[in-house]
């Protein structure tokens, strides 16, 4: 599940909080010594203009290895890896052509949906993404620079 939390909107520029919560196929132990470790990979799937409004749709991919527990209460001694795919879309109320430029914060990763006795379900990746397009005069200097 994706949740995106806008902290800052400009004409050329939007800067959002992305939550990937994933569910896991098994739980993991809370206290173990190995955390489960995660990456995700932030690009445009899509960019149309219509109306002279730009709409994208930002793809987020990624995977996430963990130790599950056993029936025990020893964690099990082989890794899993929970791959995932979301999306999201934002509109720009200007038609822009060229491609935007993503820039991804760090990642903080916490365990989600914990249950009793320290059993976790799931995993979230908390990431800052902003997407801009080059302003009217950073696209003349490029243009100019190529010459």
């Amino acid at each position: 599940m994706i949740n995106v939390t806008p902290i800052a909107i400009s004409a050329n520029s939007q800067q959002y909080a992305v939550s990937i919560t994933e569910n896991l196929c098994q739980c993991y132990c809370l206290n173990a010594t190995v955390q489960p470790q995660a990456e995700v990979k932030y690009s445009v799937a899509s960019q149309q203009v219509l109306n002279g409004m730009t709409y994208l749709t930002i793809l987020a991919k990624g995977s996430i290895t963990y130790m599950p527990r056993g029936n025990n209460p020893r964690c099990c001694c082989r890794p899993l890896t929970r791959m995932f795919t979301e999306s999201f879309d934002v509109i720009f109320a200007t038609a822009e052509t060229a491609a935007p430029t993503l820039t991804v914060g760090e990642t903080l990763e916490s365990a989600a949906n914990v249950k009793c006795n320290g059993n976790v379900h799931g995993y979230n990746l908390l990431t800052p993404v902003t997407i801009a397009f080059a302003t009217a005069a950073e696209a003349a200097s490029v243009a100019v620079a190529k010459k």
